[in-house]
């Protein structure tokens, strides 16, 4: 089941302008309240939907401007935008943790706090 419904950017804009922006300057909370409306119409239609998936999720498709990867900066963060580009490097992905503490799946012995430093994942091989 595509627990998705994908909405036309250029769809919304025409019926609904002001609706189509706010997804696009604010889609964290936008998009939320759109799955929410939508998961509620689907379950007047059919009200068993909820015993096949609990969510609904809103896609929206046909953004009009596409940036080029070089241009994206700041602004964008936290908006709704379509990119083009090739990707020629890249690098791993850098742990953003301070402290962590393992448990150990045999005994259930906690390890740590550890300190995470550097730009390698500190990692314990074996419980004490």
């Amino acid at each position: 089941n595509r627990a998705s419904l994908e909405v036309s950017y250029l769809d919304l804009s025409k019926a609904v302008p002001i609706l189509a922006v706010w997804a696009a300057d604010c889609p964290l909370h936008v998009l939320k309240i759109y799955d929410e409306g939508a998961l509620q119409v689907t379950l007047e239609e059919f009200p068993n939907y909820k015993n096949i998936t609990p969510t609904m999720h809103v896609r929206i498709t046909d953004l009009p401007i596409c940036d080029s990867l070089r241009d994206i900066r700041h602004v964008h963060l936290n908006a709704l935008i379509k990119v083009s580009g090739v990707v020629t490097r890249r690098t791993g992905v850098f742990p953003q943790l301070k402290l962590v503490k393992y448990d150990c799946l045999k005994c259930g012995y906690i390890i740590g706090p550890i300190a995470q430093t550097g730009s390698h994942e500190v990692k314990v091989s074996a419980c004490p």
